[in-house]
């Protein structure tokens, strides 16, 4: 990805205020599994054996488990009344043909949309397809997280506010 300095300067100050606190939770997570893993006396193996087993036969469990080690399941914090999905790592959907993360290798930005929509912005990748467990309409980061979604179909004008907000063009 080319750098351009077109980002607005609130970009680099949300930096730590968002990953401070996923650092921190990494920390917990990571002393906590060591802990575990790591127990020396016959108690400690004993919890270990039962928690671990316990844990991983739990699906739900299980899958968070492997979300928060892998750190695919890390999300950032977004204000009140926004999408649920914003924050969130973007799920690895089949857009058009080809799968999200291709597209993001481009190291753009990426508009996915339940529907066509005019979109004159060679910056941003635009690619359509409907997924019923999404929202109609996310604008999803380089690193592959949700900048902003909707769970309507914007109208060109959100769609540029929103697109301007984002990634500004120099």
């Amino acid at each position: 990805m080319k750098i351009r300095g077109t980002a607005p300067p609130s970009l680099l100050d949300s930096y730590g205020g968002e990953r401070l606190p996923v650092g921190a939770a990494v920390l917990r997570l990571t002393d906590a599994f060591n802990q575990l893993v790591l127990g020396r006396t016959k108690a400690q193996r004993l919890v270990q054996t039962i928690a671990i087993g316990t844990l991983t036969r739990i699906p739900r469990t299980k899958r968070m488990m492997a979300e928060r080690l892998t750190g695919i399941g890390i999300g950032y914090p977004h204000e009140r009344g926004e999408d649920r999905m914003v924050g969130r790592r973007m799920p690895d959907i089949e857009c058009d043909g080809k799968r999200l993360y291709e597209r993001l290798r481009e190291g753009k930005f990426v508009l996915v949309t339940a529907a066509p929509v005019t979109l004159d912005r060679p910056h941003v990748v635009h690619t359509v397809d409907k997924h019923p467990e999404l929202p109609d309409a996310m604008l999803v980061r380089p690193d592959g997280y949700v900048a902003w979604a909707s769970e309507r179909m914007p109208s060109s004008s959100e769609l540029s506010a929103v697109i301007d907000r984002w990634s500004p063009v120099a």
